[in-house]
């Protein structure tokens, strides 16, 4: 099955700032669909990084879908480079950018060497 990725080049804007030493070079990268699922070093460019604790991101698609069939959150977590590799992602959607429904979450602590959202 083909898989479109309906939020690459969209606009997105986060509760937080990314961290000076890992930031979003030009406000895009967390959609521009360059994968990083291989990057084996924390250093690499093609990562943003959060130091605040929570990094609320909200994308804009744009458009109403009718039917999302998958999510997919890729990050890089190593206790050795100082990342917890404890993190929660959930996923909401709305239709208003006021009300969001949750439809997803993933929890690292029951799974940690995971990479994947339920």
């Amino acid at each position: 099955m083909k898989k479109t990725v309906i939020s690459k080049g969209a606009f997105y804007q986060s509760a937080s700032l990314p961290s000076e030493a890992f930031p979003d070079s030009f406000g895009s990268e967390l959609t521009d669909g360059a994968d990083t699922s291989e990057v084996v070093i924390h250093t690499d460019d093609a990562l943003v990084g959060y130091s605040s604790g929570i990094a609320a991101i909200t994308i804009d698609l744009g458009e109403s879908y009718d039917k999302i069939y998958g999510f997919a959150v890729h990050y890089f977590a190593g206790e050795d480079a100082g990342f917890s590799k404890k993190i929660n992602v959930d996923i909401a959607v709305s239709k208003d950018n006021v009300v969001f429904n949750p439809v997803a979450y993933y929890n690292t602590t029951d799974e940690p060497e995971a990479n994947k959202v339920n």
